[in-house]
């Protein structure tokens, strides 16, 4: 006897052998660090209650081509687990999972129905509604903003903002990044004024500033333009007869997108210290000065890329004489690859330390050379992290300034490393960026030192205790106590048959420990100033009698 079918309101865990007839609504791909790939669904029965599926990466090649979006399928054999993550495609309790026992067999259809469940634009934004879920909401678009390009995770990524407006004229905030961006800006570029009706099904709601808006939660949602489906043709009937369309700013042009890289486009970014930006609560971007002091080992400086795709591969055991990869975002073994750097450095200013992470493009600019030519062809795993090529480590010691991210992660989640969005180089440095401590204008590196004088140019020792012009009040500051307070920005000049300890250093700290040594120094000569002087009072008052 064939098993009888269950409606998904009724399917628990406590068992595998259910039969159930749903429509497929929406599929999509998604890739954790826990499962890889995986193929996801949203499935509906014919009352409407809908269920979020997946299909693991070993079954993916079987079931991937069957669940086709707009299609009814019986399903049988099929486990069940609590549905967890921070965004809900469904409010079903639990989350389907395909194995290899499950079988699916195409089906006549039971309904035409897409199954919407529109959510009004004042439950959006009266913060009455559970973030934790994905929405569907559908509006006329009224306003739209400039396609913008920002970086996100180091690669260009495309988003536009515009406001969608409802039969009450209420206006709910909208933002679409990548192909949904590309996809609305498009339709509202060939709309020649006319109305445009935008749905978008499993929509994320965001808060920013007390502001409320929708979001497409990464490739999980579903963007249509003016569709045919009932709910929406009655939605545009609703719409007050008023006339408006939508208003469609030029974008810039591709041209003037690429000076955005360089000259006044930073100047929108503040200026913050280590210590602000530990203490920072919103995410964005933010230019921090420091210094480089040491390269974090707990990393590996690269790693190894291929070159069609540009994600990480791993290395295939194999007798070929020739090393082969394997790249999960290809799906095959490759050949053709090549290292990228991940470089992460340990930073610090005058008021703390924190810990940087640079991808390729931006730790090629400071190391000066990409990452292959320090390898000389080797493509094999990271081994000694104290084996470090010289270009790698001769980056300590140099300061620059960084456009940091500051992310989620970093926020709400206490991660301590910082992605770096753009190194700003000498020409994007000016001496407005810099510290109000005086520069000595000589020929050499530039280090951050901490000392007690942040007004004074600190010189090198050896000049101080040779320049006998100096009077005992000039000294005296000197030996006041080392103070961690103020930064002085300096340059050290190297004298000719002087040879420099900038290859000995490691990392600004050991400046502490010579500024130090110095005023130890300074304090022995006072003392002995301080005797001689009353060696010749004593003199004096013996000649007089």
């Amino acid at each position: 006897m064939a098993q009888a079918i269950a409606y998904l309101d009724d399917i628990k865990p406590y068992k595998t052998t259910w039969r159930v007839q749903v429509r497929v609504l929406h599929t999509w791909k998604t890739f954790t660090t826990k499962f890889g790939e995986t193929f996801d669904m949203v499935l509906s029965d014919v009352k409407g209650k809908k269920i979020h599926a997946s299909v693991k990466r070993e079954h993916l090649n079987r079931f991937e081509k069957l669940m086709v979006p707009g299609e009814w399928k019986a399903i049988e054999n099929f486990g069940l687990t609590y549905s967890t993550g921070q965004f809900k495609a469904t409010d079903h309790r639990y989350k389907m999972g395909f194995m290899a026992q499950t079988r699916v067999v195409r089906m006549d259809p039971l309904s035409d129905s897409y199954y919407l469940s529109l959510t009004p634009f004042n439950d959006v934004l009266t913060a009455g509604l559970n973030q934790n879920y994905l929405i569907d909401v559908v509006g006329q678009i009224v306003n739209v903003g400039e396609m913008e390009t920002i970086d996100v995770q180091n690669k260009p990524t495309k988003k536009i903002d515009f406001e969608l407006r409802d039969h009450t004229d209420e206006r709910l905030p909208c933002t679409l990044w990548g192909s949904f961006a590309e996809q609305v800006f498009s339709a509202c570029e060939a709309s020649a004024g006319e109305m445009v009706i935008c749905l978008v099904r499993y929509a994320k709601i965001k808060t920013y500033k007390d502001v409320r808006s929708i979001s497409n939660a990464f490739n999980t949602s579903q963007i249509l333009i003016n569709p045919d489906i009932p709910e929406i043709v009655a939605f545009k009937e609703s719409l007050p007869k008023d006339g408006l369309a939508l208003t469609l700013l030029e974008s810039k042009p591709k041209q003037e997108m690429i000076e955005l890289t360089t000259g006044d486009f930073y100047l929108q970014f503040p200026k913050k210290t280590i210590k602000e930006v530990a203490e920072m609560f919103d995410t964005g971007r933010v230019k921090v000065l420091c210094t480089i002091y040491d390269i974090d080992r707990d990393w590996s400086w690269y790693y190894i890329a291929c070159r069609k795709c540009n994600k990480k591969v791993s290395k295939v055991v194999t007798t070929s004489l020739k090393p082969q990869f394997w790249c999960d975002s290809c799906r095959s073994p490759v050949c053709n690859v090549v290292a990228r750097y991940k470089l992460h450095v340990k930073v610090m200013d005058s008021t703390g330390e924190m810990k940087l992470m640079l991808f390729d493009s931006m730790a090629s600019e400071i190391v000066g050379c990409p990452a292959n030519s320090l390898l000389d062809g080797s493509f094999d795993e990271f081994e000694d992290p104290e084996n470090l090529p010289d270009a790698i480590r001769h980056l300590t010691g140099k300061t620059y300034q960084y456009l940091v991210c500051v992310e989620n992660e970093n926020v709400w989640n206490g991660l301590d490393t910082y992605k770096v969005s753009r190194v700003l180089a000498n020409d994007c440095v000016g001496e407005e960026d810099l510290p109000d401590d005086s520069i000595d204008q000589t020929q050499g590196s530039l280090l951050l030192t901490y000392s007690g004088e942040p007004s004074e140019t600190t010189t090198p020792s050896s000049k101080r205790s040779s320049d006998s012009s100096l009077s005992p009040a000039d000294n005296s500051s000197t030996t006041k106590k080392l103070c961690l307070e103020s930064i002085n920005v300096v340059k050290i000049k190297q004298e000719k048959g002087v040879k420099t300890n900038e290859d000995k250093v490691d990392g600004v700290k050991l400046e502490c420990v010579a500024l130090k040594q110095h005023e130890e120094n300074t304090d022995e000569d006072k003392v002995n100033l301080d005797k001689l002087k009353g060696s010749d009072v004593k003199q004096k008052n013996k000649n007089m009698k």
